[in-house]
């Protein structure tokens, strides 16, 4: 269905010469993409209402999205399996920050834990080593800008219960970030393993 309506709209472009017909492919596989993940996003949006206000949901949304364009992580294999994992990953996330008593002091922990994950774990794709590296620089970049705001922010609004419960939200995609990082290195780092027995084993035989 989704795959249809993607070619449809393209071939109209293609007929209106709003597309040329060598970036048909490019489109089709461009525009389905936006659409899975526009609907994601507004699914959980729907959902986080349940615990969360719609400016905090913004909050966690966006601070995920910035991060994780760049620090990559881990991924499922189906548009389906994300949207029920993104879902249950938020679920976890609200209920967890409903149930913290010191936002003050989650603030700095999540920030420093997540921000140290990030900055020294980076997942090693070697078909993607060029743009992993380029992703790292900015990464870092974005992380000495949130640390520089998050401090200036609990400052001056330290006291301020609705601010840093606020603030949690957006730390809390920052952890959940850092968590995804963690969670493909260990795959990696399992299938490397997994296929340097297999290597030994063949070697054995050789012998």
């Amino acid at each position: 269905m989704l795959q249809k309506t993607t070619q449809e709209i393209a071939f109209f472009l293609l007929k209106t010469e709003m597309l040329l017909e060598e970036d048909i492919e490019w489109f089709i596989y461009l525009l389905k993409k936006w659409i899975l993940t526009g609907s994601i996003f507004i699914v959980l949006f729907f959902e986080g209402l349940t615990w969360a206000s719609p400016t905090q949901i913004i909050l966690y949304l966006v601070s995920l999205v910035l991060v994780r364009r760049r620090s990559g992580g881990f991924h499922a294999k189906t548009p389906l399996r994300c949207a029920i994992l993104s879902m249950l990953i938020e679920m976890t996330c609200f209920i967890v920050v409903m149930k913290i008593k010191n936002y003050f002091f989650f603030n700095i922990v999540s920030f420093c834990f997540g921000g140290s994950v990030l900055w020294n774990i980076f997942p090693k794709q070697k078909n993607k080593l060029k743009e992993i590296q380029a992703n790292r620089v900015v990464l870092k970049k974005i992380l000495i800008l949130e640390s520089l705001i998050l401090i200036a922010v609990i400052i001056l609004f330290k006291i301020n219960y609705i601010v840093m419960k606020n603030l949690s939200y957006w730390n809390m995609g920052i952890l959940t970030a850092a968590i995804s990082v963690v969670l493909l290195k260990w795959k990696e780092d399992n299938q490397n393993e997994q296929v340097e027995e297999s290597s030994q084993e063949k070697n054995k035989k050789d012998d």
